[in-house]
């Protein structure tokens, strides 16, 4: 386990995993900020696009 590729995978599969989870219940930002921008990252990162829970809200650019 102390392969650089194998531990950078794991790193990898675990901040998809956790934002998955984290972008599964957090709803929206209403206000453009940083909050939005976090929010954003969080889809971007957990790949949260096309049949993902909360992704018509992000496609409809609802508040």
């Amino acid at each position: 386990m102390n392969d650089t590729a194998t531990v950078l995978g794991l790193f990898a599969s675990l901040a998809v995993t956790l934002c998955a989870i984290v972008a599964r219940f957090w709803p929206r930002p209403k206000t453009a900020g940083v909050w939005l921008q976090l929010y954003l990252l969080v889809n971007a990162v957990a790949q949260n696009g096309g049949h993902a829970t909360n992704a018509d809200d992000v496609k409809a650019g609802k508040s």
